[in-house]
């Protein structure tokens, strides 16, 4: 969660144009830390502004940041599962002092920094290299990478609205590689075949399989959006139009054009 990590108080601190390396110390002379919660980071930075605006001290707003991380962590990450007596923190947070401090006040126990805490998983990864460095590697090396001829292509897929653009990548000799989709449709490589029904498309035939687009003379139309609850509720809005006499519209399925379309209008991602 984006609420309980660093680069969420790095952000905060900008909006009130204070550098990361002060925060700790400015948020240790707070006097009365805001309860922020532990939600999601829209709604906090929603109650920090509210609190600001109410004239809440950057000391308390500060500390009170501080807080949320620690409350995040424990109650979303930790949990049920117990905590022992030596507490490591890891990680560049531990640079920040007011951090630190809210754990020890939040669970009544010492917090122990160990040196060089900000790369201590970076030293881990180097420490399990070392120890397999024994096992032969699949990595080719640089150069006899350098040396290998393919040719790169894209297609766009279909198998569903969202029409991701795929890269194909073709090695001589070696299984084709893919990249750029939103599922792993193409990266699974699983090309076995399925006897399971696509019950999506037979839902999509029960409520469409009446649909015909009509062109009265004279009849206005109305034109509905292919999607959400105006396309689930299709059969009612078929029905209902159709008595008053309207020429009954559905829009095309999503393709790019409309998604190009969509986001033009729209006033905000």
């Amino acid at each position: 969660c984006a609420a309980g990590t660093g680069s969420f108080l790095e952000e905060q601190a900008e909006r009130f144009d204070i550098k990361i390396e002060d925060f700790g110390d400015i948020a240790l002379k707070a006097e009365s830390p805001l309860n922020l919660g532990e939600r999601c980071t829209v709604f906090m930075e929603t109650n920090v502004y509210s609190h600001y605006q109410k004239g809440a001290g950057i000391e308390d707003i500060l500390a009170g940041l501080a807080y949320s991380i620690t409350m995040n962590y424990i109650n979303r990450v930790v949990g049920r599962k117990k905590i022992g007596k030596k507490i490591f923190f890891q990680g560049a947070v531990a640079f920040n002092r007011s951090v630190i401090a809210a754990f020890e006040n939040y669970l009544g126990k010492e917090i122990i920094v160990p040196e060089n805490h900000e790369v201590t998983g970076a030293i881990g990864a180097a420490i399990k290299v070392l120890e397999n460095s024994h096992k032969k590697t699949k990595f080719r090396g640089f150069e006899n990478i350098s040396k290998v001829s393919y040719s790169h292509s894209s297609f766009e897929c279909k198998g569903c609205p969202n029409r991701c653009e795929i890269k194909k990548i073709s090695i001589k000799g070696q299984p084709s590689l893919f990249y750029g989709g939103r599922c792993e449709k193409y990266e699974k490589g699983d090309s076995k075949s399925s006897d399971i029904p696509d019950y999506f498309a037979e839902r999509e035939n029960f409520l469409l399989n009446s649909y015909e687009p009509k062109d009265n003379k004279g009849a206005k139309k109305v034109g509905i959006p292919y999607a959400m609850l105006t396309h689930e509720f299709y059969p009612f809005w078929n029905a209902f139009f159709s008595e008053l006499g309207f020429d009954f519209i559905l829009s095309d399925k999503t393709n790019k054009k409309i998604i190009n379309d969509g986001l033009q209008c729209s006033v905000a991602e």
